[in-house]
């Protein structure tokens, strides 16, 4: 595990969103805040795709609460300076985040968080760890032990010697290290040679630009809900499930640093999420849950819910007893 570096200073940890995503935004935020140990240490930056006045007031006064800074950066003019590719799913203002160095005075650690996050420990925590001579840290998504191609390699059409990729949600930089190895500039001459190659396009050109710079992290700082679905298929005797050894899979499933809701159900609506529950109860803990629902229930999503419920329960006890075989204590 790499050691922390101290923990007694600020914080920093940087959004990027538009307008359209203002609610996951807030809940994300709330979520920084309401778990750090010293909200007051926490500088938060929020790139702003055209987020309007009154959404980035919204933001402002929960941060307030919290007596934590929050600075609002417009970066629309940032954006159009150069052709990055979007879609729906991955839209412009996620490219905010390659160009965090340019964007803020410190040259120490930054902690990026995708607006679809739940922050379920104090940020500090992974915001603390020592990258070294690394540019970023990351968690790894897939591993190949037999050195086959990386996704983002076969996707550009390039032959590789790389392996493994990491999902960008969730990123620990090092400012200074970043500048370093120019690497704003690498990811966008790879973008403007390769982007129409790319599928998660600022996600592919990280990989390719950055894996050989990453460190490893502890799979509990990008945990998606649906790799706790699938625990109970897999060996324990496996070396690693998903870039994860089991024994980190098992502790990340159990407690969780943050929680990544990608894909296309997202929690903010009415949806059957094995950790559904728990991102509406920090949207009703921060006044953010209209009339104590969530949007969009349909009676098959009901249907599923409670289809599901008995499997996540018969999930749960399954990963308990993992848990036990591999001498992992549990809370209660």
């Amino acid at each position: 595990m790499p050691c922390p570096i101290e923990s007694n200073q600020e914080t920093h940890v940087v959004f990027s969103s538009d307008n359209r995503g203002i609610l996951p935004l807030s809940v994300a935020l709330f979520s920084v805040l309401d778990t750090s140990k010293n909200p007051q240490l926490l500088s938060i930056t929020i790139l702003s795709d055209g987020i309007s006045d009154e959404n980035c007031q919204k933001l402002q006064q929960i941060s307030e609460k919290y007596r934590a800074q929050l600075q609002i950066i417009d970066i629309r003019n940032l954006l159009e300076r150069y052709e990055l590719p979007k879609n729906n799913q991955w839209p412009v203002a996620a490219w905010g985040r390659i160009f965090i160095p340019d964007l803020l005075e410190t040259r120490g650690n930054v902690v990026y968080l995708d607006i679809d996050t739940l922050v379920c420990t104090d940020i500090a925590e992974l915001a603390s760890i020592n990258l070294k001579d690394k540019v970023i840290g990351a968690v790894i998504e897939s591993f190949d032990s037999e050195r086959c191609p990386s996704i983002v390699k076969a996707r550009a059409e390039r032959p590789t010697e790389k392996v493994g990729y990491f999902n960008s949600g969730i990123l620990l930089i090092n400012v200074e290290n970043f500048i370093r190895f120019q690497t704003i500039e690498k990811l966008l001459a790879f973008v403007n040679e390769y982007g129409d190659n790319l599928e998660c396009y600022d996600q592919d050109a990280l990989n390719e630009i950055l894996f050989d710079q990453t460190l490893r992290l502890h799979p509990k700082w990008n945990w998606h809900d649906g790799f706790t679905r699938r625990l109970i298929k897999y060996n324990v005797n496996q070396d690693y499930w998903r870039g994860a050894k089991p024994k980190e899979a098992i502790e990340a499933a159990l407690c969780p640093g943050v929680l990544h809701y990608q894909g296309p159900h997202k929690p903010w609506f009415y949806n059957y999420r094995i950790e559904g529950p728990r991102y509406k109860k920090v949207m009703e803990k921060a006044g953010l849950l209209h009339h104590g629902q969530l949007e969009g229930k349909h009676w098959k999503d009901v249907a599923k819910y409670w289809l599901y419920k008995p499997i996540y329960h018969m999930t749960w006890r399954k990963i308990h007893s993992l848990a036990k075989s591999l001498n992992i204590p549990v809370s209660h």
